[in-house]
């Protein structure tokens, strides 16, 4: 969606992957945006002006960030990431979550900094359908990492309450390979059609982390749906400040690209 809308306003815009043969001596500024298949020193040695983008953390794992001691005393990957959010002209993250947890690693390093959320452009297909709703979904819950550990105690302390989980298993199988709640029910991958169909059925969307998440597509999309939220404080979309209402949350969403841009040139008119 950012690229799109880059291209709506008339920018020139090479998307550049690592097999890519294009160069960027000649670039006015290049936007680093989930950089980690790249050759590092192909990237620390960028001649031009860089912005970064950061999608998930700085973790070699991206999300599965432990926040232990050694992420901020002795972390492997500090050094690259340092060099590359000190050379940027701007870094942008996700949400104020995803700000402050890169702000208490890196520091001033980081600085100047940008919030923008995920940029959605289907939106418009999230709505409430006024159906009636019971129980509560979840899409992904499966994965270690996006809180299947949370699911799994939340049904077992709720035993009264049904939940729906949708998507994927691990590796992209539709194999379960752990032994689930009785409550708990995997109902499978659901196709990008059929999603607004899906949040509509439930009174709930649930996703209780352990680890940052750094903002979070599918939380936003049951939310403009219709659907209650239960999460924690780990999940970066809530962190804003404007994610107090449906029409609040549908109207940032759909701003941001072009919110995005605006301070991109601001950037590059410096």
């Amino acid at each position: 969606m950012y690229f799109k809308e880059g291209l709506k306003r008339g920018h020139d815009l090479n998307l550049i992957t690592p097999r890519s043969p294009i160069g960027v001596e000649k670039d006015d500024i290049v936007i680093l945006s989930n950089i980690r298949a790249f050759e590092r020193s192909k990237i620390l040695g960028i001649p031009c002006r860089t912005v970064t983008f950061t999608h998930d953390t700085f973790c070699a794992y991206r999300l599965y960030l432990p926040l232990t001691e050694k992420c901020f005393t002795d972390c492997p990957e500090y050094p690259f990431w340092n060099k590359v959010y000190e050379k940027a002209e701007l870094n942008i993250f996700l949400s104020p979550l995803h700000y402050e947890i890169h702000k208490e690693r890196f520091g001033e390093s980081i600085e100047p900094h940008f919030l923008t959320p995920s940029g959605f452009d289907d939106l418009d297909r999230f709505v409430d359908m006024k159906n009636s709703r019971n129980g509560v979904c979840n899409l992904n819950g499966l994965f270690g990492f996006k809180g299947r550990d949370q699911l799994f105690k939340y049904a077992n302390e709720h035993p009264d309450v049904t939940i729906d989980v949708g998507g994927s298993n691990m590796e992209g199988s539709t194999k379960l390979d752990v032994d689930l709640p009785q409550n708990v029910h995997y109902v499978g991958p659901i196709q990008s059609a059929d999603l607004p169909r899906f949040y509509n059925k439930y009174e709930f969307y649930i996703e209780i982390h352990d680890r940052l998440q750094p903002m979070n597509r599918t939380v936003c999309e049951a939310y403009v749906s219709g659907c209650k939220l239960i999460v924690n404080s780990l999940l970066g979309a809530t962190s804003w400040p404007w994610f107090t209402d449906r029409d609040s949350v549908r109207s940032h969403l759909k701003a941001a690209p072009a919110v995005f841009w605006v301070k991109l040139e601001e950037v590059l008119k410096l």
